[in-house]
């Protein structure tokens, strides 16, 4: 819980703040790190909300950015299908050839070293991760997204 809300979500909400202030011509260049970021986010945020469910999400991070001090809680279905659009449109961009090239994670990526493959693949399977945990509340959905990777 701490991790998330000390850590690793206000570190990469920042990266995304300081890379929109970047200047315009320099952004391009941090496509992958910020969906990377996002799969990253995504899964903390998706294994806090699966042990103690309802969690300040929506809100969540954005004091420092003229946010409330005090984030409403999101319900949990609410968070894991935002984490999906999220992971989803994370994908669709590592997936995109970008038009110039990507600064390079290197050895700072301890998970994958900045392997974009990987990345996709660790995506899709949090994914399916976050849909089977539904199962006993939307099976359709569920054999929806399970669909996809078959």
């Amino acid at each position: 819980y701490g991790r998330l809300y000390t850590g690793v979500g206000d570190a990469l909400t920042d990266l995304e703040h300081l890379v929109s202030n970047l200047p315009a011509e320099d952004q391009p260049r941090y496509v992958h790190m910020i969906s990377i970021g996002r799969i990253l986010k995504a899964y903390y945020t998706y294994y806090v909300s699966d042990i103690y469910g309802n969690i300040p999400y929506s809100e969540a991070w954005q004091a420092r950015y003229g946010g409330t001090l005090k984030p409403v809680y999101d319900d949990q279905a609410t968070i894991f299908a935002d984490l999906d659009v999220d992971i989803e449109e994370a994908v669709s961009s590592l997936k995109t050839t970008q038009p110039v090239p990507q600064v390079s994670l290197g050895n700072f990526d301890q998970y994958y070293r900045g392997d974009v493959a990987s990345w996709i693949r660790a995506a899709n399977a949090l994914r399916l991760r976050i849909a089977m945990r539904q199962i006993k509340r939307d099976q359709g959905k569920v054999r929806t997204a399970c669909g996809r990777y078959a």
